[in-house]
């Protein structure tokens, strides 16, 4: 087992953390004095690191008004739809979106709302899961009522809020290549990652899908990989 690691895992992605997400954020964070948070739900993520929000304008928009109320990060909130964005063209210098996309129904037209609003050379930052990580595709053959009973039945975790349906339609590398690509966008980033177990109840289920984690942190196995954090750029 020893040499099989050595020789086909990255070492990395077994830690089975976002700080893709986290570390991308946090670099373009330190140019940028306004940004906004596209699906900024409750802010329950960044907890307990407010503090490099400090001095940022952070601008949230999401569909539920409690969590905006809820979140402590934004500076302004407003209640909408990222496929109408209700903010000036070329007003925001960041924009940062997690898991979101896989609820996207016309996710090309929130492409075309972040190029619009995105200053020239500001950034998009995104994670989101990926369509083809086996648990997400079988995920996505069950209606939504059906996920969630399954989640409350496996997860260790609350689901009061934030379970919607999901769609998928944005959740693939040639997805991504293909829309960021028709509003003029540059790729900086794109990784593929895995994923955390330890928030199932079962210690079988959880011993069984972390080794799944490892296989598929081979690189021969990276595009079935849990998760997507991509970084692009609108051009000067």
């Amino acid at each position: 087992m020893g040499n099989f690691l050595e020789k086909y895992v990255d070492p990395a992605l077994l830690q089975c953390k976002e700080s893709f997400y986290d570390d991308w954020v946090t670099e373009k964070l330190d140019k940028c004095s306004i940004l906004l948070d596209a699906g900024c739900g409750s802010g329950d993520y960044w907890q307990g690191r407010e503090s490099r929000f400090l001095g940022k304008k952070v601008i949230g928009i999401d569909i539920s008004r409690e969590s905006i109320a809820e979140n402590k990060i934004i500076s302004i909130g407003a209640e909408g739809n990222l496929s109408q964005i209700p903010l000036k063209d070329e007003s925001v210098q960041l924009i940062i979106c997690r898991s979101v996309f896989e609820h996207l129904t016309e996710p090309q037209s929130v492409w075309s709302e972040f190029a619009r609003i995105l200053k020239p050379g500001g950034y998009v930052i995104i994670s989101t899961q990926n369509k083809y990580h086996p648990v997400m595709f079988l995920s996505y053959l069950f209606p939504s009522e059906f996920r969630v009973f399954l989640k409350k039945r496996l997860l260790n975790m609350e689901l009061d809020e934030g379970t919607y349906p999901t769609h998928y339609k944005c959740n693939t590398k040639w997805a991504f290549e293909k829309m960021s690509k028709a509003v003029g966008f540059e790729e900086e980033y794109y990784i593929h990652h895995t994923h955390g177990h330890g928030y199932w109840k079962s210690p079988l289920l959880r011993k069984t899908l972390g080794f799944m984690e490892m296989i598929l942190s081979t690189k021969t196995f990276f595009i079935f990989r849990a998760h997507i954090v991509a970084c692009y750029r609108k051009p000067l």
